[in-house]
């Protein structure tokens, strides 16, 4: 059995076309209509961009209720 192991994502140690795949396919039928037909690039673009800080905030906020 592999183990997992959860981490902030970081855009020099993580693939980041990896983790758009990743994310957009926890939700097939509604990533597609939420980020378009390109959806895994502009995934890409939100972990690399102006909103990656939004994003840490609301994963953060996610996690802390465990």
């Amino acid at each position: 059995m592999s183990e997992i192991i959860l981490e902030h994502f970081n855009q020099e140690k993580h693939d980041i076309a990896k983790v758009a795949d990743l994310i957009f396919r926890t939700d097939p039928e509604l990533n597609p209509l939420v980020f378009g037909e390109k959806g895994r690039k502009v995934i890409e673009q939100l972990l690399t961009g102006s909103m990656k800080y939004r994003g840490r905030i609301y994963t953060e906020s996610l996690m802390e209720k465990k």
